[in-house]
C-alpha cells in the first residue's frame, strides 16, 4: 500500500485519516450488498454487483477520491507535493502534504434488488434472476421487507461536526434522487452526540400524509464504526436477518410471540451493520465442539 509521507519520512495524520476512510468505504461497500442493494454509483464499485469478493485497493483509491495538495516551502514559495524527490532536500525536509478527498465523489446511489437475496443465494444468482424478471416482461412481487421500498444512499460527511440542518440537507437530497420510503446512511468523521441521534430519529419517523408512509429511513453511523466489517469478524457468528414473513413462519412453527425471544440491542454492532428495526428478528447460527452446529433466535428492541 503506498502512503503519503511527510519530511521525516512518517506517515502524516491526514493519511491515516485517508487509510480509516478507505476501509470504512470498503465496508460500506460490503454492507450496502449484505442489506439486498446493487450499488449504481461509485462507478468504480459496480464489479462488486457481479462478484462479492471484488475490492479496489487503497492506490486506486486515492486515486479516484484524494488530491493531494501543494504546501508552503519555507520562505513562503508554493512548491508541488512532489518536491520530496527533488534535489533540494532541505526544502523538501520541512514540506507536508494536504490530503483532499472529494467526499462528494464518496457517495453511495444505490437501488432495490428485484429480487431479494437470502444465505443461500449469490449476488450474481440474484442478478440473473432480476435480469430473467426483466426479459419475461412479468412484474416481481416485492416482499413487505422495509429495504424492498426505495433505494439506499450513503453520504460521507463533509463537515467536522454533523449538525441536523446537515442532515436535512442529505436528506433533501435523497429525496431528490431516491423519491419517498427510501433509505439513507450518513457516515460521521466524529463521534455523533445522544442529542443530535435523537433527532435524527425523530426526523426518520415522520410519514407522509398523503401515502401515510414513512418520508426517509435515517441512519447515522461514525467511521469509527465501519473500519471493519463485524460480520466478518472470525469470533462473530453468522447472522441473518428474517423477512417479516419468515419471521412470522417461525414464530408460528414454534409456537410463540417475539416477546418471548431473546433480545438483541438496537446498537449492536450487527444490528447497525444490517440497519434493523426494532421488531425484527435475527437468526444466529453458532458451532459448538460439544453440542455441534445449531440456531438460536433473536429479537431487535
Amino acid at each position: 500500500m503506498s502512503t503519503i509521507r511527510n519530511g521525516s519520512g512518517r506517515v502524516s495524520l491526514d493519511e491515516l485519516k485517508v487509510i480509516k476512510l478507505y476501509r470504512a468505504f470498503c465496508t460500506v461497500a460490503e454492507l450496502a450488498l449484505d442489506r439486498g442493494f446493487t450499488i449504481k454509483k461509485p462507478e468504480i464499485l459496480r464489479p462488486k454487483n457481479e462478484d462479492a469478493s471484488f475490492v479496489i485497493d487503497y492506490p486506486t483509491f486515492r486515486k479516484a477520491f484524494v488530491a493531494v495538495e501543494t504546501v508552503s516551502a519555507p520562505g513562503g514559495s508554493e512548491i508541488p507535493s512532489t518536491a520530496s524527490s527533488a534535489p533540494n532536500a532541505v526544502a523538501a525536509a520541512h514540506t507536508t502534504c494536504v490530503e483532499k478527498v472529494d467526499r462528494e465523489a464518496l457517495r453511495f446511489q444505490c437501488k432495490t434488488r428485484a429480487v431479494s437475496s437470502t444465505a443461500s443465494t449469490s449476488h450474481a444468482e440474484v442478478d440473473e434472476a432480476e435480469v430473467a424478471v426483466k426479459k419475461s416482461g412479468k412484474k416481481e412481487k416485492r416482499s413487505d421487507d422495509a429495504r424492498d421500498k426505495g433505494g439506499f444512499m450513503v453520504f460521507f460527511q463533509h463537515e467536522d461536526s454533523l449538525t441536523i440542518a446537515s442532515i436535512l440537507h442529505m436528506r433533501t437530497k435523497a429525496i431528490k434522487k431516491l423519491g419517498m420510503g427510501a433509505h439513507m446512511l450518513i457516515v460521521a468523521q466524529n463521534r455523533v452526540q445522544a442529542a443530535l441521534r435523537k433527532e435524527a430519529e425523530e426526523l426518520a419517523s415522520r410519514i407522509d400524509e398523503t401515502t401515510g408512509e414513512r418520508i426517509m429511513s435515517i441512519q447515522l453511523m461514525e467511521e469509527d464504526e465501519l473500519v471493519y466489517n463485524p460480520t466478518r469478524h472470525e469470533t462473530v457468528p453468522k447472522h441473518i436477518p428474517l423477512t417479516p414473513q419468515e419471521a412470522e413462519a417461525m414464530l408460528k412453527e414454534k409456537a410463540l410471540q417475539a416477546a418471548q425471544l431473546p433480545r438483541i440491542l438496537k446498537d449492536d454492532p450487527i444490528v447497525q451493520y444490517y440497519g434493523l428495526e426494532r421488531g425484527r428478528v435475527v437468526r444466529i447460527e453458532r458451532n459448538s465442539e460439544q453440542s455441534g452446529s445449531y440456531e438460536m433466535f433473536r429479537v431487535v428492541t
